[in-house]
């Protein structure tokens, strides 16, 4: 069949016209304090958030999910974080 590999019979990511992962990645925002995030998420200042997250770095440097792209966010992202410590976790 198309798109599968014959000998494990799995389908080829590349041909997929959208994959989705779900999961608790644990990556951060960096360089921001728990107020700015929290303030930005209010005003629904989506990119300058994105800006800031270490998994766009990451795959912007090649390193997680190669060739694939993150959709648009068009809705508040969660992020963990510890209130008053350096840095959103």
């Amino acid at each position: 069949a198309t798109g599968f590999h014959q000998e494990e019979n799995k389908p080829e990511l590349s041909e997929a016209d959208m994959i989705i992962f779900l999961g608790d990645f644990n990556y951060r925002l960096y360089g921001i304090s728990y107020d700015e995030a929290r303030d930005f998420v209010s005003q629904r200042c989506f990119d300058w958030l994105r800006e800031r997250d270490q998994l766009r770095a990451e795959m912007k440097a090649g390193r997680v999910f190669q060739g694939l792209r993150e959709g648009l966010v068009r809705f508040p992202p969660t992020y963990k974080f510890e209130r008053h410590q350096a840095g959103l976790q």
